[in-house]
């Protein structure tokens, strides 16, 4: 029971004045519906109850999407980063290790060549 006590306490505690003031309205017209379902009497003052309750959920809804749109947005931020990474940065990586590996082919065998042609070279040397 404690334990469900301080776990209530904490979200309270987070909330704010708004958050809590929305959670009474909203107890406010729950209320108010239930009594006007079960008897069939509105409570006086319904109107701006209602309104004080639409522009405190307005208020609320757009600052909690302006937070949950940061969220989202940094989360994105980062795939994008790592999409931006194996679009551009990957490719580079690989057209550069094509090079290097076609450069030491071409270089092998540019030595072989001259290896073969100072060898034929010193050979002919050494007949005459």
């Amino acid at each position: 029971m404690a334990e469900k006590f301080f776990k209530v306490h904490g979200v309270l505690s987070r909330l704010g004045r708004t958050g809590k003031l929305f959670l009474v309205l909203l107890l406010l017209q729950v209320v108010s519906w239930g009594m006007a379902r079960l008897t069939g009497v509105t409570l006086p003052g319904r109107e701006l109850l209602d309104f004080l309750f639409a522009v405190l959920a307005l208020l609320l809804g757009v600052r909690y999407a302006r937070r949950l749109i940061r969220r989202v947005l940094w989360w994105m931020r980062n795939r994008l980063i790592v999409a931006y990474i194996f679009i551009g940065v990957v490719p580079i990586v690989l057209i550069l290790a094509m090079l290097a590996i076609g450069m030491t082919i071409l270089m092998g065998q540019a030595a072989a060549y001259l290896m073969t042609a100072e060898l034929n070279r010193r050979n002919e040397s050494i007949r005459s």
